[in-house]
């Protein structure tokens, strides 16, 4: 995986514009990523990327790294799309429940 992302730099670009953006700006704006049926892969990512941006805590903007994020995505997103019963799951619960990268008080760990 991090040999295919590393050489798409632009992704790197994307987190880091993302987290750059006031939170509140992300969410409705339509220029922001959708992914899910009918998407590609990196449609998905992006999608999944610009999702957890606009959701992460103030506190995970310091700490957690724009590589963590592509990668998590980059993970949750191939995984799902490799298994028919995940595939199977509503894009918005892949969204808010696979994708995230630490719940609650988990630690923030690469």
């Amino acid at each position: 995986v991090s040999a295919t992302l590393s050489a798409e730099p632009w992704r790197r670009d994307l987190v880091a514009a993302a987290l750059a953006a006031p939170a509140a700006s992300r969410a409705d704006d339509p220029a922001t990523p959708r992914g899910g049926e009918g998407a590609d892969e990196a449609e998905d990512v992006a999608a999944c990327l610009a999702h957890l941006v606009a959701h992460m805590p103030a506190s995970d903007r310091a700490t957690v790294s724009p590589a963590f994020l592509l990668r998590n995505c980059a993970l949750a997103v191939r995984a799902r799309r490799a298994l028919p019963c995940a595939a199977a799951a509503p894009w918005e619960m892949f969204l808010s429940d696979v994708a995230p990268y630490a719940a609650l008080d988990e630690a923030r760990e690469e």
